[in-house]
């Protein structure tokens, strides 16, 4: 790096100044020699001692000055030396400060990221479960409303139609035809109150099987005769209990189907079976 003078303002002023006195002296001195003679020697030796001098007055004045110069030189070097360095000190603590405001915002935002995740994460499993519980919701009320169609859909399926496909699985030597004498014994309900009764009754007490199929007048008469059908439920099952866990299994596990007009109920070991083409034939 080129390296500038460091001699002050002032210095160079003062330095002038002694040139200016030294040359007015050496003008004063000199002046005598213009009015000697032409071809007298003896000035000669004047002039040679003016001119010594006026030498050492001006090494005398000029000496202090560079002395000066040289002192003011040296701590302008060093001011130098430290003004160089100084911006290369102060670019690395720049650096140092920029990295590390970089690295506290960071950590600032790896923070907030940090606690921002579960709560994003909280409300995408709160919009989840909502949506989830909406299609539930949705589902168990389409559900509803088919069953509710079907239940109080009628059919125009003539009963013995339905009753031929429905004994077809029937197994007589557990069960019989009977009467509708025994309809109203064993339900509690007149055979005449409704369009038609399809009735098989246990051909032994021993015996659980069972089927009954009644299709309704109309379809405000469902629920007298599901009632009636859940009461002949009970005793059935409570008459094996204890004694017969095979038939009181074979109880538990009855089908009671309502259909529009058309109601079932059957306690066999082909139950779905049976149940199957009910339903298939309505």
């Amino acid at each position: 790096m080129e390296k500038k003078n460091n001699i002050t303002i002032e210095e160079l002023v003062k330095m002038t100044r002694a040139l200016k006195e030294a040359t007015a002296e050496l003008a004063a001195a000199t002046e005598p020699l213009a009015k000697v003679p032409a071809g007298n020697t003896e000035p000669e030796k004047t002039i040679e001692k003016a001119a010594l001098v006026l030498e050492e007055q001006a090494a005398e004045k000029l000496e202090p000055a560079e002395q000066k110069a040289e002192t003011a030189k040296e701590p302008a070097d060093e001011v130098s030396k430290e003004t160089e360095a100084a911006p290369s000190e102060d670019v690395s603590e720049k650096i140092l400060e920029e990295t590390k405001a970089a690295e506290e915002v960071s950590e600032e935002q790896a923070k907030t990221a940090a606690e921002e995740a579960p709560k994003k994460t909280g409300k995408a499993s709160n919009v989840i479960f909502t949506l989830l519980r909406i299609v539930l919701v949705v589902a168990l009320v389409a559900a509803i409303v088919f069953y509710v169609f079907l239940r109080n859909k009628e059919s125009n399926v003539p009963a013995a139609d339905v009753f031929n496909a429905v004994t077809q699985s029937v197994d007589t030597d557990k069960m019989e035809q009977t009467t509708d004498r025994y309809f109203k014994k064993y339900y509690g309900l007149n055979a005449a109150d409704y369009d038609d009764v399809l009735y098989y009754a246990p051909v032994s007490n021993m015996d659980a099987e069972e089927l009954l199929v009644v299709k309704l007048k109309d379809v405000s008469q469902a629920e007298a005769v599901t009632d009636a059908i859940l009461k002949r439920q009970a005793d059935k099952e409570q008459s094996f209990e204890g004694y017969a866990p095979e038939q009181y299994a074979l109880a538990q596990a009855y089908i009671l189907d309502v259909q529009g007009n058309y109601i079932l109920f059957v306690v066999d070991p082909k139950a779905e079976e049976i149940d199957a083409a009910f339903a298939g034939a309505l």
